[in-house]
């Protein structure tokens, strides 16, 4: 039977639109100092160089909340033999016996969580888990259970 020990980090998601609308409400500033009208060049060429970089910036941020939202509320479950890991579109099934190495990396440590993934090394390949919630504590428990 499967036990669902990974799941994903709700916090996220809420950083992800307060980033947004800070970013927003920047780009805002920025146009509207630039329609106001900027009194030497180079002020306008600051202003208009902010506009590009926070519109590139609030680009890249909804692409990642939507890969967030694609992702299932359930990440990693185990039963006595497999680990498997739950993607957007597929299942992956990982025999104990086949994973090598276990480890996380920690990308953000912000305000609300710690933005992180798991990585399942295998001789073959590597299986990336992101947004999981409690991050070492699930590390813990799979290398606990796998022996490690």
């Amino acid at each position: 039977m499967k036990k669902t020990i990974g799941f994903k980090n709700k916090k996220y998601l809420v950083e992800t639109i307060i980033t947004s609308l800070l970013i927003l409400f920047l780009v805002c500033l920025c146009v509207y100092k630039l329609i106001q009208g900027c009194s030497r060049i180079i002020n306008c060429i600051i202003y208009a160089g902010l506009v590009l970089v926070g519109l590139y910036w609030l680009v890249v941020e909804i692409i990642n909340a939507i890969k967030y939202l694609k992702t299932p509320n359930e990440l990693i479950a185990i039963d006595d033999f497999n680990i498997y890991i739950y993607y957007h579109k597929e299942t992956v099934k990982l025999p104990f016996l086949n994973i090598i190495e276990i480890e996380t990396k920690e990308v953000v440590k912000q305000l609300l969580s710690s933005e992180g993934k798991i990585v399942f090394k295998t001789k073959d390949k590597e299986y990336q888990v992101n947004y999981i919630k409690n991050l070492e504590e699930v590390k813990n428990k799979l290398q606990r259970i796998i022996g490690e």
